[in-house]
């Protein structure tokens, strides 16, 4: 009979040692709702379940991690210790790539925009993953000046521009509007 896994208690936590890993552990510690977690506990042993898996592949897989992760990664790693090394590896090569060549027109999309397209050509323009909101503005609303900080707003970050578009060959590709309403990347 195997023997039952050792409690880890606060004193014996590894602390993350580098900022990319106190990232994965706050979103870890958000999503599980525990207070700390250590670089050598597993996933699931912290009470993950693929639902929760999902959540946390969703989270970091954001462009300021740069990181690109799989839930496959998840199971066969569920230490962020164990997670192979080239995925933030990869993800900044795929990054650099793309600022290296800013005049090409199209870019192949991330994992998580792949999944999206997918799940939009099972069932198209459903608004499952829109994320209405409402605001209510007190006061004198100035309007040029809100309309010059939604402009950069949307200068500044080209995702807000970004259509997906099929190529020749049935592929989707992101597509960047410029600022000028021409598309490039």
């Amino acid at each position: 009979m195997p023997a039952p896994p050792s409690y880890v208690g606060p004193a014996q936590l590894l602390a993350p040692r580098t900022a990319l890993e106190a990232s994965l552990a706050d979103i870890w510690q958000r999503v599980l709702g525990i207070e700390r977690a250590s670089v050598d506990q597993s996933f699931f042993e912290l009470g993950g379940h693929s639902l929760l898996a999902t959540q946390v592949v969703f989270r970091a897989s954001r462009p300021s991690l740069e990181l690109e992760v799989t839930v496959r990664d998840l199971f066969e790693g569920p230490r962020w210790s164990d997670w192979p090394s080239d995925c933030a590896a990869g993800a900044r090569a795929l990054v650099a790539a793309r600022l290296a060549k800013p005049n090409r027109k199209s870019a192949p999309l991330s994992f998580t925009q792949a999944r999206l397209w997918f799940l939009d050509q099972l069932e198209p323009g459903t608004p499952a993953y829109n994320m209405p909101a409402a605001l209510r503005v007190s006061g004198k609303l100035d309007t040029a000046r809100l309309s010059r900080a939604l402009a950069e707003v949307s200068r500044r970050h080209a995702i807000l521009r970004t259509i997906f578009k099929t190529d020749s060959n049935g592929q989707p590709q992101q597509e960047s509007a410029t600022t000028n309403g021409s598309c490039s990347s």
